[in-house]
């Protein structure tokens, strides 16, 4: 009974540990921005703001007095932060064309963005090449886009991708004229993807998020923000309010709730294992007295003692031990698709589970051998 429960402990521990090293390699992952400081609210354009001829002309209007705001370092809009995948959508097929003038097609290219000016300034996304978007990149000029280092990557481009241009859906020629480094959109388990980001002022839409790095507290922020955009128009809802910070630890819910879930199994079953080394040792104990008691007489050493006493008690749950730790092993790619664990599990953290495994049962152990070890022997035996 006693290695059936060192097995079972030692295999929870493993997968414990398994998910919760996937969740401390996904906390330390980069997500490519900064999201201190910085507050994100949903906003939908009313008909009549969307019936305007100019595009994106209210959120503009909205960015410059909230810019205004003492204490606001920069504001922009986006079709979706990072780490939500909500773009303008994606791009299907992509064709950019070289130095030489041949075009190049990419199937499955990423996703695109629309994105105001401040928009890299307010995330601190950094500018890797050439410019961010300014004011006038708006319909009386040609198209433009910055682009990611992945979207230089798949397509061969190293770091030469200004004035390059592309062609989407539509057959618009799009000019390059910024890269910026690779963003965690799709969550902090996705790999980047290649990403095209266009001017809210060129592309307009009814949907945007609103982001606004500040000092000022978030509650504070909220009002003032509010204030601005309702003086400007009354009918702007304005919903979906939450930090970066909080989008970013939303995204590692379900990983903390898998650590929780199987840490508190784990350790259940591991007091369930000391209990009972506690249980078997003590019963040993009572039931070999007096040939503790003899041994000691004849003038048995402390070890030979504990040797006495844990010599199988501590085979079973040495070999409990080995089972759970290669059923751990075992199933570790049954544990990781379960869990949308991404590590292997590194041979720290299954060395960490043995040690603590066996740390706990020795200090379950400790008591009994130790009131053996100070057995009186005339004592035991007048009592026997």
């Amino acid at each position: 009974m006693i290695a059936i429960e060192a097995a079972l402990s030692v295999f929870l521990l493993c997968g414990a540990g398994l998910v919760a090293q996937n969740l401390w390699t996904l906390i330390s992952t980069p997500t490519g921005f900064d999201p201190n400081h910085v507050l994100a609210m949903r906003l939908t354009l009313s008909a009549r703001q969307q019936a305007d001829s100019r595009a994106d002309p209210a959120l503009h209007e909205y960015l410059e007095e909230i810019a205004a705001i003492p204490g606001v370092d920069s504001a922009a809009t986006v079709t979706g932060p990072p780490l939500r995948s909500a773009g303008v959508g994606t791009a299907d097929v992509v064709g950019v064309r070289d130095r030489t003038g041949a075009l190049k097609k990419m199937i499955g290219v990423g996703e695109t963005h629309r994105v105001s000016a401040d928009y890299f300034r307010t995330l601190r996304i950094p500018l890797l090449s050439g410019r961010t978007f300014r004011d006038d990149d708006d319909l009386r000029h040609p198209y433009v886009a910055i682009v990611n280092q992945e979207f230089a990557r798949r397509f061969g481009l190293g770091g030469d991708v200004l004035r390059k241009q592309f062609f989407g859906d539509a057959p618009v020629p799009i000019t390059i004229v910024g890269m910026v480094g690779d963003v965690r959109t799709r969550g902090l388990q996705a790999a980047p993807v290649p990403e095209v980001y266009l001017s809210s002022l060129q592309i307009d839409g009814p949907n945007v998020y609103l982001i606004v790095r500040s000092t000022i507290p978030p509650g504070q922020l909220v009002k003032l923000v509010k204030a601005v955009i309702h003086s400007s128009s009354s009918d702007q809802a304005v919903f979906g309010i939450s930090t970066m910070e909080e989008l970013v630890a939303d995204t590692l819910t379900e990983q903390r709730f898998d650590v929780f879930l199987i840490g508190t199994f784990a350790l259940l079953a591991i007091a369930m294992a000391a209990a009972g080394m506690y249980s078997v040792v003590s019963c040993l104990v009572s039931q070999r007295t007096s040939e503790v008691a003899i041994r000691i007489a004849l003038g048995a050493s402390r070890g030979a003692i504990v040797r006495t006493i844990l010599g199988t008690t501590t085979a079973w749950m040495v070999a409990g031990l080995a089972c759970g730790l290669g059923l751990g092993l075992i199933t570790r790619n049954i544990i990781r698709s379960l869990s949308r664990t991404t590590v292997d599990g590194s041979w720290w953290m299954y060395v960490s589970v043995v040690l603590f495994f066996l740390v706990v049962t020795l200090v379950a152990a400790y008591l009994p051998v130790r009131r053996a070890i100070l057995l009186d022997p005339a004592i035991a035996l007048r009592c026997e």
